[in-house]
């Protein structure tokens, strides 16, 4: 899952640290108080340059973005508004949108370390130990390149923490794959379906084609490749047409570990799409995008493309 341990944020080594922010992005209490305090005017002038631009009506909850670190001992600050817990409405999506969306733009900057404070669990109220199975749950299945530190405030806290991850059941349920989907930005989700567009029968003739390789490596940064044991991944024979969404990403990790372990360039992509399942597992993501994200999706396949 990444390390665990007690401190200040304000005082972690990393590429990123991640705030705590309001929609307003303006200093405020508590993680998001501590961080405009200790990195500086540098961090709120570029906040309120994002408000007179992109984010006029504030940056909603669940997303992320990135400013200057400051004084901080790091590159960059992405800001992300975490939920405010509710007894009444399950807020937890938006809770897990949060870390997610905070570890895709991570890896767009080109950072490869990141700490974490426990998003909502001061002044909104999220309950430490339901955060503590949230996140636990989340980094131990979600496919991650960054060096990923959770930073406690208190020992009670960290012990929380602990005990959620060694009680994680790392075998990953449909339900947690559609909350990465719903976390993948349109960007992504545009990039992906371009470069499967591209694709045309031509590039199946050979092994290791630049445009299919291509394809997948926005596929495995979507992230679209879960991390669950081989077991768990799409058993064949089901009908490609029938394929629910989870199912799709489940099958891309299967064909994406069978490229792997035959040590890639072995045709293996390319037969999976003359195949079907590919091309079967892209069209289901492809409607689903379409109906939880309007636009995001590419227009369709050109008249050459083989996807």
């Amino acid at each position: 899952m990444g390390e665990l341990v007690q401190g200040d944020i304000t005082e972690q080594r990393a590429d990123v640290i991640v705030n705590t922010a309001n929609s307003a992005l303006l200093s405020g209490g508590g993680v998001n108080g501590a961080i405009h305090r200790r990195g500086g005017p540098a961090i709120l002038a570029a906040c309120r340059e994002l408000r007179a631009s992109r984010y006029v009506k504030g940056l909603p909850v669940g997303e992320a973005v990135a400013t200057t670190a400051g004084n901080l001992p790091a590159r960059w600050v992405i800001h992300t508004v975490g939920p405010v817990y509710s007894q009444t409405e399950d807020r937890s999506d938006l809770l897990v949108s949060c870390y997610l969306r905070s570890l895709m733009l991570a890896e767009d900057l080109g950072a490869k370390s990141l700490a974490f404070p426990a998003i909502s669990t001061g002044l909104f109220g999220w309950p430490v130990a339901d955060s503590a199975r949230l996140v636990s749950r989340l980094l131990s299945s979600a496919r991650v390149n960054l060096d990923v530190r959770l930073v406690l405030f208190s020992a009670s806290d960290l012990r929380l923490y602990e005990e959620a991850l060694r009680a994680t059941d790392h075998r990953v349920t449909d339900a947690e794959i559609v909350r990465v989907l719903a976390a993948v930005p349109a960007n992504r989700w545009r990039a992906l379906f371009e470069a499967a567009d591209r694709i045309t029968s031509a590039d199946l003739e050979g092994i290791g084609s630049e445009a299919v390789e291509n394809m997948f490596r926005h596929l495995f940064r979507a992230p679209l490749v879960v991390r669950c044991d081989y077991s768990d991944a799409f058993r064949e024979g089901r009908r490609p047409e029938s394929l629910t969404v989870a199912e799709a990403v489940r099958l891309i990790t299967y064909i994406w570990r069978e490229d792997y372990w035959n040590g890639g360039g072995t045709g293996v992509l390319e037969g999976r799409i003359r195949d079907g399942s590919l091309p079967a597992a892209l069209g289901t993501l492809r409607r689903w995008v379409e109906r939880s994200q309007p636009g995001a999706a590419h227009e369709g396949p050109s008249q050459k493309s083989t996807l």
